[in-house]
């Protein structure tokens, strides 16, 4: 006789979308019939703060919030699971200790917005952070050894409690099934994967397989829908960085040809696991493409960094600053445009010859203007056949001049197109959240899971704090 599956929602975090997901998904799996339980990973101990105010105030918010999300919850017959063992760090093994390391330097990462952080100048909050995974794991690893659970489900899984859950579903051969927001452009759908979220096979998958199930009404309207999706990102409607960007880009002498590379933030590239080493980080493929460009007299290489920069720690800044002001004094055809430049991205890439980029969705965007475009490393769509994809610097040097030539241009629109379609219609509509299309009004029964006024206002205090007064001390190793 085969037994019921059962399955574990996780609820790792208060941000309203992401509970928004959960609950939507613990509801769908009641009704259906499926046996549902969830656990509440937000209260275990080491608990991190990112804004110390504002979250601090959240949590207690969140508890209160929680206790009536339990009661609807129970109501409908889903369970919460409750661990009242016991636990110490000591039973985590070394081995288990080298990925509580490896997630805690991810989350330093993402919390300073830095590349390459140093964590002796964030020991303290890089101890937190170990202690935070290992507190994580050892909860769910206590309620594996008691229960029995089919599929867990997380969100994303690549920020700390959601990657100490990955790891132990891993080590009890349970299946993982991630929630993730489907576009940022429309809040108000959600995907959920049956693979890791980052990983571009399983991405170009699912464009194929949307495409692949749309109907022939949809189908024929694949390139109304595509051009809606592009034409909105070119104007800014769907993604504010180009909003302000009002200046058309014109080339000061037509005899030059224009070679432009598109920054990505570094620190996302890694969280995301799209790092290649055979490239490595966006500094090595600049210099190489810089070493390349410069002996072909007839181009000019400039280099758009990316809006969102404005938004990293201020040793990223600094440091992307410094290497750009070298890099122009270093080679003679090189230039750049810094994250506030007011020109506009998408008359740079009209006026390139070719379009370079390490992640960006400028590459899928570049291929449906019908420019040619070269990923140098690895993104969520470098398995989309959008971009010419070579292996290393080496084969992008042999290859220059059939890239200009762009002999893949129809198929690169096609498939930008199945791409520009998928962003627009896929994804999940909820049924059981109300949420408009901007996110800033989601509930869930009656009960408002945006943050509150007050948190926002707080926000704001703690966001000030960090850019002006958050300046540290370098350690001796800085």
């Amino acid at each position: 006789m085969r037994l019921r599956e059962k399955h574990l929602l996780v609820i790792t975090s208060s941000k309203p979308l992401e509970l928004a997901m959960i609950l939507e998904t613990a509801i769908n799996l009641a009704n259906s019939g499926k046996e549902i339980e969830y656990i509440d990973l937000t209260s275990v101990p080491s608990r991190v703060f990112e804004f110390p105010i504002a979250d601090r105030l959240n949590s207690i918010v969140f508890k209160i919030k929680m206790k009536r999300i339990e009661q609807k919850l129970k109501s409908i017959g889903i369970k919460k699971v409750i661990n009242n063992t016991e636990q110490s760090i000591k039973n985590v093994s070394s081995i288990d200790q080298e990925l509580a390391k490896a997630a805690a330097k991810n989350e330093v990462i993402s919390l300073k917005r830095e590349s390459n952080p140093c964590l002796e100048c964030y020991k303290n909050l890089y101890i937190n952070l170990i202690n935070l995974y290992n507190n994580s794991y050892l909860h769910l690893r206590n309620i594996f050894n008691t229960n029995s659970f089919s599929n867990v489900y997380i969100y994303n899984g690549r920020f700390i409690v959601g990657n100490a859950v990955w790891n132990i579903c891993d080590q009890f051969g349970i299946k993982v099934k991630f929630l993730e927001q489907a576009n940022m452009s429309f809040p108000d759908r959600y995907w959920l994967f049956h693979k890791p979220v980052h990983s571009p096979a399983y991405r170009a998958e699912i464009v194929n397989e949307f495409h692949s199930l749309s109907t022939n009404q949809q189908k024929r309207n694949i390139e109304k829908y595509a051009r809606e999706w592009f034409s909105a990102r070119i104007a800014g409607v769907t993604q504010n960085f180009t909003a302000n960007q009002n200046e058309y880009y014109k080339k000061a002498n037509n005899n030059v040809k224009i070679i432009s590379y598109f920054h990505s933030s570094e620190d996302e590239l890694i969280l995301s696991n799209l790092k290649e080493t055979s490239w490595g980080s966006q500094f090595e493929i600049i210099n190489n493409l810089s070493e390349i460009i410069q002996s072909k007299s007839e181009y000019q290489f400039l280099i758009r960094i990316h809006p969102n920069l404005k938004f990293k720690s201020n040793k990223e800044i600094q440091m992307w600053d410094c290497y750009l002001r070298k890099l122009k004094q270093k080679y003679r055809n090189v230039d750049y445009f810094w994250f506030d430049s007011p020109i506009n991205t998408y008359s740079l890439i009209e006026s390139s010859q070719i379009v370079f980029t390490s992640g960006s969705t400028i590459g899928p965007e570049s291929a449906y203007m019908g420019k040619s475009n070269v990923l140098c490393g690895n993104s969520l769509y470098s398995k989309m056949e959008m971009s010419y994809k070579p292996k290393n610097p080496r084969e992008l040097e042999n290859n220059f001049n059939y890239y200009i030539r762009h002999v893949k241009k129809s198929k690169f629109i096609e498939n930008a197109k199945k791409f520009g379609y998928f962003q627009m219609l896929g994804g999940l509509r909820y049924k059981y959240i109300e949420m408009n299309s901007s996110a800033t009004r989601i509930n869930f029964d009656g009960i408002t899971l945006n943050y509150s006024l007050l948190y926002s206002a707080l926000l704001r205090l703690d966001k000030l704090n960090h850019r002006f007064f958050g300046l540290r001390r370098s350690c001796y190793k800085c």
